[in-house]
């Protein structure tokens, strides 16, 4: 088995996606993701309450980057682009 970091066994951990995620339809969500991105040393409700504190001050042309990424995700999904998968398992009646 060789030491590569890309290289997922099965039973290995996965790692997060250095972006911190997929980009939403959600502006808010895209915003937030950047913000926590920049803001590591604050512990996640920090992250939260600054991070829309800040979404609430800013001006419609500063959130319009976050709208652009939220319309080009409709887009792609519209597209047939990746959709999420549902975690856990779908029992039937009969199991």
């Amino acid at each position: 088995m060789s030491n590569d970091s890309n290289n997922q066994g099965e039973s290995g951990p996965q790692k997060r996606r250095p972006s911190g995620g997929a980009t939403t339809r959600n502006p808010y969500l895209n915003f937030m993701r950047e913000f926590r991105l920049k803001n590591k040393n604050l512990n996640v409700v920090e992250q939260v309450v600054k991070g829309a504190e800040m979404w609430r001050k800013m001006s419609e042309s500063q959130k319009a980057p976050y709208v652009e990424l939220a319309r080009q995700a409709r887009r792609r999904r519209k597209k047939g682009g990746r959709r999420r998968r549902r975690r856990g398992r779908r029992h039937s009646m009969d199991d």
